[in-house]
């Protein structure tokens, strides 16, 4: 079995994979794909769904070679959504890529009409229950990425 540190390594190759030179910003079409991807092999694949730090810090760096993440005045290490991660709801992706705390993702999901109210009680009732996050989410994100691309194609 690999350890932390080789799915880490791992996980930022395969993010790299069809990855532009550093001069170069992919467009908007190969950055949703590669969000895409992203979001495919976390939340739909094998291994857990919700983050370790060095995952976190494979996809930051992506993320900022994408153009999503920008530096903010508050000083170093501080950054925002650029124009481009508002417009393409990169903090739903975070959810959908099992970044963001799983405390954060009810309310997130609620955000964007995703799940109802009753659903978001009964999941923080859950969670605060002590049942694994991983297992009481999981479910109801992947189901919320499945709205969300039903509406997505609706507007297209």
């Amino acid at each position: 079995m690999a350890s932390t540190a080789e799915k880490a390594f791992s996980l930022d190759a395969w993010y790299q994979i069809g990855g532009h030179g550093a001069d170069v910003m992919p467009d908007r079409a190969a950055i949703v794909q590669k969000l895409e991807a992203i979001v495919q092999l976390r939340l739909f694949g094998r291994g857990r769904w919700l983050a370790d730090r060095e995952a976190c810090c494979a996809l930051e760096r992506t993320f900022m070679q994408l153009g999503l993440l920008e530096g903010t005045p508050g000083g170093p290490g501080a950054w925002q959504n650029s124009n481009l991660a508002r417009e393409l709801k990169l903090d739903l992706y975070l959810v959908f890529a099992g970044l963001f705390d799983e405390g954060d993702v009810p309310i997130i999901l609620h955000h964007y009409c995703l799940i109802d109210e009753s659903i978001v009680d009964h999941l923080y009732t859950r969670l605060e229950a002590g049942a694994d996050p991983e297992i009481v989410l999981r479910g109801y994100v992947q189901h919320a990425y499945f709205i969300f691309h039903k509406a997505a194609n609706r507007l297209n």
